[in-house]
């Protein structure tokens, strides 16, 4: 199959040149032609490109074009019958551009794109996944600050990794927060928000996990008492300075990504949609992924320590409990990784979306929720300790007042009968 195509050149009045070529397809030896007219010249040339159809022989079925394919190498002709050869590579960086009458012309290929749409902002929350994801953060929301004030204020402050607890419970609510940013489609402000947040909430959670796990692992053969294990940096106040200083390294990571390239929004040919995407376009989603290198480095971390500390029977065999965390939410994280970087581009913002969604959910149960349930099964303990205490009180004061009433009987002196009385009864 072979390229061809011709010039034709008009004159104008002001003695401007405009060029028309015409491009064809050798196929078989045989010249295929389909004749419209689009448009007329009288004095300057008028072209109604509306009225333009034409039948593609490939699968895409897309309209030919006057521009060579990307990469190829085409034989054209001039007026006089002068043949010439033309290469097209694309406009570099460019995705579309719009002319006068309002039309859009793919950068790369030339080609006049019917536009049908340019999404804004919130038109996700009119989406079927939209509503349910935005709905199921807006209840985690709600119900991992309310735990978090439960538990800030009802839950014992011990020394120890208490504060940790804490900093988790905050992390997780910032986490289903964060949802939100990727339910919207992208704006300048919004990609600034993606690319330092996203790293930011995850370092909170994954930072106290891993500080949790490091002192189970830690103390993990030792038999003394709670209070001893706990000196200098592990004193409550000591962990929580050390897991700021893991969630300060990430918020330099994000803060250099935005340092070097400012966040901003632009818009590429989707599906006849003009969709809203953080630049740079090529690389955002690879970039926005390799800025979490840093929070997966502490989730293996994590995984190797709470292995090693396994038979850790510290704050009710805790150590378990973080690993399911992990178990469950690696999946989760390679599933999200995947699509967001190799999906199309509709599927691209919703797979991260689920993915802060469905990890939020597992750090809620596996870590707040079963802290208000140990809080709780403690207080009804206590409660029964309590009330078998004043039944057996109150046994032992009967048997005392009959054990008084048998001494009397028998009618010994009243100081005998009271110090056999306090004998029998403490």
């Amino acid at each position: 199959m072979t390229h061809y195509c011709s010039s034709y050149q008009f004159s104008v009045i002001n003695h401007l040149h405009a060029r028309i070529n015409f491009c064809g397809v050798w196929h078989n030896r045989k010249t295929y032609i389909l004749s419209l007219q689009i448009g007329s010249y009288q004095q300057e040339l008028v072209l109604e490109k509306t009225l333009y159809q034409a039948f593609s022989f490939v699968s895409s079925r897309a309209p030919p074009s006057s521009l060579c394919p990307i990469g190829g190498r085409c034989v054209c002709q001039y007026a006089n019958g002068s043949t010439y050869y033309q290469e097209h590579e694309g406009t570099p960086g460019v995705s579309y551009y719009k002319l006068d009458d309002g039309s859009y012309v793919n950068a790369q290929t030339g080609q006049v794109i019917q536009v049908e749409s340019s999404p804004e902002i919130d038109d996700r929350f009119r989406d079927i996944w939209g509503i349910i994801v935005a709905t199921l953060a807006g209840i985690g929301v709600f119900a991992s600050f309310c735990i978090f004030i439960y538990l800030l204020v009802s839950y014992p402050f011990k020394s120890g990794t208490t504060v940790l607890g804490f900093m988790l419970s905050f992390g997780i609510f910032l986490v289903y927060a964060m949802v939100f940013a990727f339910i919207v489609h992208a704006t300048e402000e919004v990609c600034g928000l993606r690319r330092f947040c996203l790293g930011l909430v995850y370092a909170i959670c994954y930072s106290a996990l891993f500080i949790k796990v490091l002192d189970c692992w830690r103390n993990k053969d030792k038999e003394v008492e709670y209070i001893y294990n706990y000196k200098k940096l592990g004193k409550p106040l000591g962990l929580f300075f050390v897991a700021c200083l893991l969630v300060l390294i990430q918020c330099l990571i994000n803060t250099e990504w935005l340092i070097l390239e400012d966040p901003k929004m632009e818009r590429v040919i989707y599906n006849n949609m003009l969709w809203p995407r953080c630049t740079p376009d090529d690389f955002y989603d690879e970039g926005l992924v390799l800025s979490l290198v840093y929070i997966m480095v502490l989730i293996c971390l994590s995984v190797i320590l709470g292995l090693l500390s396994w038979r850790s029977t510290n704050n009710h065999r805790e150590v378990r409990w973080i690993l399911g965390i992990f178990a469950l939410g690696i999946p989760v994280w390679v599933v999200s990784c995947v699509v967001a970087t190799l999906g199309e581009y509709k599927m691209r913002d919703p797979a991260i979306a689920i993915g802060l969604l469905m990890n939020a959910t597992i750090m809620f149960v596996l870590g707040p929720l079963r802290r208000v349930y140990l809080l709780n099964s403690f207080d009804a303990k206590l409660e029964r300790e309590s009330v078998d205490e004043r039944s057996v009180r109150g046994i032992m004061f009967v048997r005392c007042t009959e054990i008084s009433a048998d001494l009397k009987s028998i009618s010994l002196d009243q100081n005998i009968t009271f110090s056999l009385s306090f004998f029998y009864c403490f």
